[in-house]
């Protein structure tokens, strides 16, 4: 066909038609009855029909084409493979949603740095599908969601995340003053960094210690024990920072050394988890939250209005039996 311009197309210098679609140029060939028919299938169809397998494969061969290290590649083969094992080779981009995703990463059976990257490349996959004219994003597409940053920070820590007895023994009777404090006030009353950094803990009647937590204001309630009070006394209370809590970091790790312990991964804050296990032998639940500051869940938090400080006593009497 002879013309340089049709009521629909346009004849690019190249010789080719092409089409704005999507907001970019695409090139539909140089016959025009065939560009036409694709392009009326763009228009009338968007494309939705074609396979979500189709679109990675091809994505695939996109990125194997550019100059990426071999282990970039394997876990892009790695994930396609298991989007192609998991939606078939029959599965069409626009009937995709929130939930099918959801329970395609359930079933990976991987760890959640894994999953996390099975849907990246997912994401990826049908984003530059829509740049490229053969397919649109789903409806809900910004709800699918990989792991938490909680989950990620866990799995960073691997299964040991808790301080053991003897090491509890040698951050509290071992090192500066200032540091065995720091250690006494996670493993007693489940501080964190926030808390001794603030003004907001109140005194209780001597050895009783509370006031809203720092991190999330529920209200929070601690005994002291009587190595954590005559080091208070000695130190001196919180707060132990200016105000921020990096700087705190920093001399943790220094008193962790000085004691001879090796981290492993855990930090500060799992004083507070090793404590809240330790509470859990015990079975008082209610008190356990009391003592680390944990909102009661759902419309049990109606009911549950005051704890005897009895119990609280108690709990955190029977966990340093365990420890001291």
């Amino acid at each position: 066909m002879g013309r340089q311009h049709a009521r629909f197309l346009t004849r690019h210098p190249n010789g080719q038609w092409c089409k704005r679609i999507g907001g970019k140029v695409t090139y539909l060939g140089t016959d025009y009855e065939n560009a036409l028919v694709r392009w009326y299938e763009h228009v009338k169809g968007h494309g939705m029909g074609v396979a979500l397998q189709t679109i990675c494969l091809r994505w695939l061969e996109w990125k194997e084409g550019m100059a990426l290290s071999p282990r970039t590649l394997e876990g892009y083969r790695w994930a396609v493979g298991k989007i192609a094992d998991g939606f078939g080779s029959t599965c069409k981009v626009h009937s995709m949603s929130p939930l099918t995703v959801e329970q395609w990463l359930d079933g990976l059976g991987v760890g959640v740095w894994r999953r996390r990257h099975a849907l990246m490349v997912l994401k990826a996959c049908i984003s530059w599908g829509s740049e490229m004219g053969m397919c649109d994003r789903p409806r809900g597409f910004g709800l699918w969601k990989g792991p938490s940053e909680r989950e990620l920070r866990g799995a960073c820590k691997g299964a040991v995340h808790v301080w053991t007895t003897d090491e509890v023994l040698a951050l509290v009777g071992c090192g500066d003053k200032r540091g065995r404090l720091m250690a006494l006030l996670g493993i007693n009353l489940g501080y964190g960094m926030a808390d001794m950094c603030s003004h907001v803990q109140l005194m209780h009647g001597g050895e009783w210690i509370g006031g809203p937590r720092v991190k999330t204001g529920v209200p929070r309630l601690g005994w002291l024990w009587p190595e954590t009070k005559r080091l208070m006394e000695e130190v001196g209370a919180p707060p132990l920072g200016r105000g921020r809590a990096r700087h705190l970091y920093r001399f943790w790790n220094r008193h962790v050394e000085a004691v001879g312990l090796v981290t492993g991964g855990r930090g500060h804050y799992d004083l507070r988890a090793t404590l809240r296990m330790l509470m859990g032998e015990v079975g008082d639940v209610e008190a356990a939250r009391l003592v680390m500051g944990h909102e009661h869940p759902g419309v049990e938090r109606f009911y549950l209005r005051q704890v005897a400080k009895e119990r609280v006593k108690a709990l955190l009497e029977n966990v340093r039996s365990r420890i001291m």
